[in-house]
């Protein structure tokens, strides 16, 4: 667990990143610990993607068993936290960045709070009803290509790579995404 100086570091530098400022990359450790402790982040998101997940299943339970549907989600939310720094392991390998992956994997955690808390908030707006569907669309497609953004500048500050290759990380990242989303939809209607 991190510690609150800690804590208050990275909020600070996921502060810095959103205006695009590659100092951010100072506020974050660079170590194995500071990665470690960085997983810190799912549990500061995940209260807020299960109230999304009861938000859901409360909607339309379906045939779906409550144990069931929470265990599944919890397998992918581990999963979703888990798959892309360990595809990041073998990514850094094979484009020389060994040396900046614990840095890119903290950063990456840590920005994933906001990112992940204001994706999670439109979303209770949107099935609150406070905002009509087509208005719900627009924000999920803006804040869509803001996160991209933000996760682009991420991968190229903390991994000093290009323009395409930092586009190319974020489409791997998107894709994983889907992927595990797929896969645990699959389990829960199959």
């Amino acid at each position: 667990m991190p510690t609150l100086r800690e804590f208050a570091y990275a909020l600070y530098g996921v502060f810095r990143f959103a205006r695009f400022d590659s100092g951010a990359m100072a506020w974050f450790g660079t170590d194995a610990g500071s990665c470690r402790r960085s997983f810190f982040a799912a549990v500061v998101v995940a209260p807020f993607y299960y109230a999304v997940l009861l938000v859901n299943y409360a909607s339309d339970p379906g045939t779906i068993g409550a144990l069931r549907f929470v265990a599944v989600e919890t397998c992918a939310y581990v999963i979703h936290w888990v798959a892309y720094p360990l595809l990041m392991v073998q990514v850094c390998r094979m484009i020389d960045r060994e040396n900046r992956l614990f840095v890119y994997i903290t950063a990456q955690n840590w920005v994933a709070v906001p990112q992940n808390l204001i994706y999670l908030l439109a979303i209770l707006l949107a099935q609150a009803g406070l905002v009509g569907i087509a208005a719900a669309n627009t924000i999920g497609i803006v804040l869509f290509l803001v996160i991209a953004a933000y996760d682009w500048f991420v991968a190229k500050t903390a991994l000093g790579i290009g323009t395409l290759a930092a586009v190319l990380l974020v489409g791997v990242g998107i894709f994983l995404n889907i992927f595990i989303r797929a896969f645990a939809d699959m389990i829960l209607l199959g």
